[in-house]
């Protein structure tokens, strides 16, 4: 497989339903009865919601890699998820399916981090703990002010590397832990 190059992937309030749609994708193929809504962007980050009653909420914020797979011009998707009740968690998704790859890893800042894949449009980390240091590592990336794309990528094996910004991190995860607040 090729990549093909594609522009970069801004999250203004008018591109948000590139991100949307990918998330009711989501969403949908979880359980039919509820509904996502975005609520606004942070830099790179759009952010969104589901809401079927205050103990149900899952809140998450999402950047769209800058290349697309070839095979079905998808761009990968990089959220942060928080279910009501529960630690925020790193998921790796695209609009169909990611490539079948054994070695799927989130590389940030020089750290590498393997990830699994339970359905083949998603693909989490192995662990809480692995979850944390992502998310940290991404905090401190964020605010350092990220110059260089290849300070956060994920790496599909026998595909390429898809690039992303965390430009505006820090402000998606706070209101992402706002919004689904125990």
């Amino acid at each position: 497989m090729k990549l093909v190059w594609s522009m970069r992937f801004r999250a203004a309030p008018k591109d948000l339903h590139f991100f949307a749609i990918a998330a009711l994708a989501w969403f949908l193929t979880a359980n039919f009865a509820t509904a996502t809504e975005s609520y606004g962007s942070a830099g790179e980050w759009g952010l969104f919601y589901e809401n079927n009653s205050a103990a149900s909420r899952t809140c998450w914020a999402a950047t769209a890699s800058f290349e697309t797979l070839e095979i079905n011009g998808s761009p990968i998707y990089f959220s942060v998820t928080r279910h009501v009740g529960s630690a925020p968690s790193v998921i790796v998704y695209a609009d169909q399916r990611l490539p079948k790859s054994a070695g799927l890893k989130v590389n940030v800042s020089g750290s590498s981090y393997r990830l699994g894949s339970s359905d083949g449009q998603f693909a989490y980390t192995q662990s809480e703990a692995a979850d944390r240091k992502i998310i940290d590592d991404l905090k401190s990336l964020d605010k350092a002010g990220q110059k260089d794309p290849n300070d956060f990528f994920v790496s599909i094996p026998s595909v390429g590397n898809f690039s992303f910004y965390a430009n505006g991190f820090n402000e998606a995860l706070k209101q992402v832990l706002a919004k689904c607040s125990n």
